[in-house]
C-alpha cells in the first residue's frame, strides 16, 4: 500500500468560500510577538493544525466558536495554518481573536 505524506495533499488556498466536499486548507500567518491567542472555526465541522500542532475539531453546533492557540504553539515570522473541513468554510480567511468564545 502506498502511503502518502502531508506534502502530497492538494491544499485549497483561503481565497473563497467552498462548499461540498472535504478539503484541507492552508494559511500562512506573519507575526511580530508570539502570545496566547483563539481561533474562530473557519467553517461548519473540522480540524485545525498551527505549526504541526493539532489545536482540534470544532463543529459550529457548538457550544464555542474558537479554538485556544497557546503562545509555544506560534513563532515569531512565519505561521502555517491547516484547516480540515469536512461541509463549507464560512469566510474566505482564518480570524484570530483575543477572547475565548465558549458559548
Amino acid at each position: 500500500m502506498d502511503q502518502k505524506q502531508l506534502s502530497d495533499i492538494p491544499f485549497k488556498p483561503f481565497n473563497g468560500v467552498v462548499s461540498g466536499r472535504p478539503a484541507f486548507y492552508r494559511a500562512f500567518l506573519n507575526i511580530e510577538h508570539k502570545a496566547d491567542t483563539f481561533i474562530k472555526f473557519p467553517g461548519v465541522k473540522g480540524a485545525i493544525w498551527v505549526n504541526g500542532h493539532n489545536l482540534g475539531r470544532y463543529w459550529n453546533v457548538g457550544p464555542g466558536s474558537t479554538l485556544y492557540v497557546p503562545a509555544p504553539f506560534l513563532k515569531e515570522g512565519l505561521n502555517e495554518i491547516i484547516v480540515f473541513e469536512t461541509e463549507k468554510l464560512s469566510r474566505p480567511y482564518v480570524c484570530f481573536t483575543d477572547k475565548h468564545d465558549i458559548g
